[in-house]
């Protein structure tokens, strides 16, 4: 794995003032833009990015971690009966969450079966529905689906918000197909 430095963000605009660019276009970087010693991603809980390092896929310079955030993982119930869930939220806690389970129940039984308990501990929504699907897992595609089907049922729709843009989109459109299994 590449040395890099490390930086604790406390708010989004400092770790918008240090990264240099998403995980998504350092993928796409060619190798020698990764060796300048100037990229600079940010990191959620890191799970998907963390694989990447190992591989020798992503070779930030530095990386700008989310976890000291404050509010990244609330869970706010709506004056209009929705959720707004925090891209930090992890998996576990979004599918022990009372309002998730009772309205729901369909999406919280994804999320208990989507990995491990140890993986559900760490990884964040904002993560999975992020994140670059290398393989279709069943796990992951029942997340997905599950996911997809709660979004269209309750009319829901994404915020996303970046570095670059912030846009809202229907939840179905934003959400992806993973690939056929490698």
């Amino acid at each position: 794995m590449n040395r890099f430095a490390w930086t604790n963000a406390k708010s989004i605009s400092e770790a918008a003032a240090v990264a240099s660019t998403t995980v998504a276009d350092a993928m796409t970087l060619p190798p020698e833009a990764m060796d300048h010693g100037d990229t600079a991603i940010v990191k959620a809980s890191g799970i998907d990015i963390l694989d990447l390092l190992k591989e020798g896929l992503l070779k930030p310079a530095k990386v700008v971690s989310l976890t000291g955030v404050p509010g990244l993982d609330d869970v706010v119930e709506l004056k209009d009966g929705g959720l707004r869930i925090g891209p930090m939220a992890t998996l576990a806690s979004l599918s022990d969450h009372r309002v998730l389970q009772q309205r729901y129940p369909a999406l919280a039984d994804a999320l208990r079966g989507s990995a491990s308990p140890q993986i559900r501990n760490v990884a964040t929504l904002g993560g999975n529905l992020l994140q670059r699907p290398r393989c279709g897992t069943s796990a992951h595609t029942r997340f997905i689906v599950c996911v997809r089907v709660a979004a269209i049922a309750s009319r829901s729709t994404a915020k996303i918000n970046t570095m670059r843009f912030s846009t809202t989109r229907s939840a179905p459109s934003f959400i992806l197909r993973p690939r056929p299994r490698c």
